[in-house]
């Protein structure tokens, strides 16, 4: 069993935005801004996220969400 979608809030430029998440991919974005700074904030909100829009591509960040992810063969690292 996959783990429940999550209420993600996204500062950017003084905008607040709202989506929803796989809880890996909310992870993953996380980790992503920890170490590039593009964002002002991410919080994730509890309890659920029901009525907001996906998280926008957000299979970048969840290989397990992406079946086009899924079906890229894997590169060996060099």
């Amino acid at each position: 069993m996959s783990a429940p979608d999550v209420h993600l809030q996204i500062a950017l430029s003084g905008v607040i935005l709202h989506y929803a998440a796989s809880a890996e991919a909310a992870d993953a974005l996380i980790a992503d801004e920890q170490i590039h700074h593009y964002l002002d904030d991410i919080t994730v909100i509890p309890g659920p996220p029901t009525g907001l829009n996906r998280l926008p591509c957000e299979c970048l960040f969840s290989p397990t969400t992406c079946p086009a992810k899924q079906a890229l063969p894997q590169r060996n690292s060099l």
